[in-house]
This record gives C-alpha cells, structure tokens and sequence, in this order.
C-alpha cells in the first residue's frame, strides 16, 4: 500500500481501518497515535486528527463545512462541535504549502 493513497483511517475497537482510493485495510498492531506518528515521519503535515479515532489525509479533502469534512470520495467525516477552526486552519496550510511547492 501507497501511504499517499490513503484517504482516511478510523479506529473501531482498537483496529486500524485504513481506507485507501483502491481499498480497505485493516492493521491491529498499532495505536492510531503510533500510527499518526509514523504517518508524520514518512509525510510530515499531511495527515490531522479531526478527533479521537479519526486521521485524515489532507490532500483528500474535497471541502470543509462547520459539521463535516468531505473527502474526495464522498466520505463525510463529522467535525466535532468547536473544532472545525483549528481544521480549517490545518486545511489552508496545507493548501498554501502545496501551492508554494
């Protein structure tokens, strides 16, 4: 699996579910915050966590509302209920350091 193709992950019971544009994983071994960790070191301020139990990748992103963030694939993933500044925030950092590059 391509780390750049993964779109999000979720944390179910302590599983790992890493949803890709071709395909879903599942992966028992790691926390989602060793996960994020590695994530970071492989692709540094591409991935945030929304909130507990969810990662997203950036680069998927299609739009940010104050209650969701849409990903490229439909997935509607919930922004908790005063957080959506700091996403959008990680969002358009993102977006600016991508346009630099």
């Amino acid at each position: 699996m391509d780390v750049s193709d993964i779109e999000y992950i979720e944390s179910i019971d302590h599983i790992q579910v890493i949803h890709t544009s071709h395909a879903v994983y599942t992966e028992q071994r790691r926390s989602i915050s060793k996960l994020a960790e590695e994530l970071d070191a492989v692709m540094p301020k591409q991935f945030i966590v929304p909130y507990r139990g969810f990662m997203v990748n950036l680069k998927e992103i299609s739009a940010l509302d104050q209650k969701n963030i849409l990903m490229h694939s439909g997935k509607k993933i919930p922004i908790p209920h005063g957080s959506y500044h700091r996403i959008q925030e990680q969002y358009l950092a993102y977006r600016f350091r991508k346009k630099d590059t």
